[in-house]
């Protein structure tokens, strides 16, 4: 799963390569589908498809526009994996999200994702696709991630409440 705009940073062309590069690295892989959801672009969203075309994966691509709240929980839950292949990213709500559903995710190297997981993720290089496709390997075949992120997500989703970013403003504000 790919929750994303389609917008230039969100770097789904390398997502699709690499998702391709992984579909054809195991014959176990040959059933898993992308589905990627977010607001598509007039301009943006007909090259990625074309892409996804030229690349053999049109049939198990699913294209989702906007998504309601409670079908984003719903994908969350029922996926394999979250991917974050973007080449920056401010705060990273679905990786948030995905943690609290105790959905496995690689991400990016690159932005805000590193400092919600910390050294708890897996994470790729998204400029490299073999890298990419890498993780995408990695996060299907080795159980201690999809175990690990079952357990940790929740309880790391936890530390981002309102409740704790009230604390912490308010430290703020009463050492002003």
């Amino acid at each position: 799963l790919i929750i994303a705009r389609h917008m230039p940073h969100k770097n789904l062309p390398r997502a699709l390569k690499a998702f391709s590069i992984f579909k054809s690295s195991n014959k176990n892989f040959y059933d898993y589908k992308l589905k990627i959801a977010g607001s598509f672009n007039k301009r943006l969203t007909p090259y990625y498809k074309n892409l996804a075309r030229e690349l053999n994966l049109d049939k198990c691509c699913e294209w989702l526009d906007w998504i309601s709240e409670d079908e984003k929980i719903k994908l969350l839950n029922t996926c394999q994996f979250l991917i974050i292949p973007s080449l920056w990213e401010g705060f990273g709500l679905p990786a948030l999200e995905a943690l609290a559903c105790g959905t496995p995710l690689i991400a990016s190297n690159k932005g805000a994702i590193q400092e919600i997981l910390g050294d708890n993720g897996l994470f790729f290089d998204p400029y490299d696709i073999n890298s990419i496709a890498n993780a995408m390997y990695e996060i299907t075949t080795n159980n201690f991630f999809i175990n690990y992120f079952r357990e940790f997500g929740p309880n790391k989703a936890l530390e981002y409440s309102w409740g704790n970013a009230a604390k912490k403003i308010e430290n703020v504000i009463n050492k002003i």
